[in-house]
């Protein structure tokens, strides 16, 4: 647990016990004032203990909604995040097989890693770092690995590497999630992807809080005409 949800429990406390005084004590001075309590000194204090009831209620509830602001739009820190080894038996000599390119087979890379602890999902992508961040894979799996071939639709799918000309760097991320992401604003076989705000959003759990990247994995490798020609 990190410093924003501790500090969101404590501010929490802090208002179920302000609500709780609130209506205990806002009672207590409804009937003194219904009984005409003669006691004005009691009556003063019990009014100061609702006022301060409320201001501990409000500055509560304001600094909660600022520390989730910040929570929320803090950008995700892939220097600082776990990560875990991914493999697989279609890169070799750091060289992609020509069977994943888009004209060669279009078969998407078989990947394996070890189950990441309390890991509920996996997601994929691969870009290419040498054409602005070209999107070539999205998939969600519940697996730990991946077997060649698997793709489906727009938002789980694969289209190949077709680099124009020279080598191109391809790499592969494996999100390892507490539970199910967010649908991401992503187009598949497109450039100019926002990398930090895909992560961000995979980040935002669908039914947990933030910080659902548990760990990241990675693995890249190299394609082009040369080294993969279309027979």
């Amino acid at each position: 647990m990190d410093g924003y949800h501790i500090i969101k429990k404590v501010l929490s406390i802090i208002m179920v016990i302000g609500m709780l005084t609130l209506f205990v004590f806002m009672i207590r001075w409804i009937a003194m004032f219904l009984g005409r309590n003669p006691n004005k000194e009691k009556r003063k204090k019990t009014a100061v203990v609702v006022l301060v009831a409320m201001l501990a209620m409000v500055i509560s509830m304001v600094l909660h909604f600022a520390v989730s602001v910040r929570q929320y739009t803090k950008p995700f820190d892939l220097n600082t995040a776990l990560s875990f080894p991914v493999t697989s038996d279609n890169l070799k000599g750091g060289v992609w097989d020509r069977q994943i390119g888009a004209k060669n087979g279009n078969l998407s890379p078989a990947l394996s890693w070890d189950a990441v602890e309390g890991a509920g999902e996996y997601a994929i992508i691969m870009l290419d770092q040498d054409a602005d961040n070209w999107l070539h894979w999205i998939r969600k799996t519940r697996q730990a690995g991946v077997s060649a071939g698997q793709s489906a639709g727009e938002t789980d799918g694969y289209v190949g590497p077709y680099p124009p000309s020279g080598t191109h760097h391809y790499t592969v991320y494996v999100f390892a999630l507490k539970g199910e992401c967010r649908n991401f604003d992503a187009k598949l076989d497109q450039g100019g992807l926002d990398f930090d705000k895909l992560v961000n959003q995979i980040n935002d759990g669908l039914t947990t809080d933030y910080d659902n990247i548990l760990a990241i994995g990675s693995i890249t490798g190299e394609y082009s005409q040369e080294k993969n020609p279309v027979p």
